[in-house]
């Protein structure tokens, strides 16, 4: 066995083997019994390939599809269950925002999100949270969803930026007659 260790072999006693082999069934049943189940924002539809870590351990990944804008992704099992990743990521939307569109889709509202006026910019042009439209696409109204980091300077995203860009926002719609809902929200 010596020189087995020395020429390579050898490169562990053989316990340790078939110990990973064991964790990886494990966590192969679990991922599967994963398949059709909702972890926040995303539906796993699927087992995928393993990811190996920076500490050489293989996790398995699972194969899902995200709720909010059908994108589909492929990520750790683990990281899905624990709720480090609850979407695709490609948005980034608080809950506040995901409810008012919820309610807007179950009233039949018309509406654009993330809408924006060009002659209303500062660096770069200001974005409302909604538009809501008429049936000739015509803004009706705005709505804006605000956590306290819009006006609580005690937050750590708080930045005089921000409050002043929902100051040039409402002076905007009070100047061009559009009616501005504000919707203080805190929470995620």
């Amino acid at each position: 066995m010596g020189e087995s260790l020395r020429n390579g072999r050898t490169k562990s006693c053989g316990k340790c083997g078939r110990n990973i082999k064991n964790r990886e069934k494990i966590s192969d049943k679990i991922t599967e019994e994963m398949i059709g189940k909702t972890y926040n924002f995303l539906k796993v539809i699927g087992v995928g390939d393993y990811d190996i870590d920076v500490n050489g351990k293989r996790r398995r990944k699972v194969i899902c599809q995200c709720l909010l804008c059908n994108n589909i992704i492929e990520t750790r099992a683990n990281w899905i269950k624990n709720g480090t990743i609850g979407s695709c990521g490609h948005h980034n939307k608080s809950r506040g925002e995901l409810y008012v569109r919820d309610f807007l889709k179950t009233k039949n509202y018309k509406y654009k999100e993330e809408f924006s006026f060009s002659d209303l910019s500062d660096k770069k042009v200001l974005r409302f949270d909604f538009a809501i439209l008429d049936n000739t696409n015509q803004i009706k109204g705005c709505i804006e969803i605000q956590g306290s980091q819009h006006y609580d300077s005690n937050n750590g995203w708080y930045s005089t930026d921000v409050a002043y860009h929902d100051k040039m926002k409402q002076e905007y719609c009070k100047n061009n007659n559009i009616p501005l809902l504000i919707l203080n929200y805190s929470g995620g």
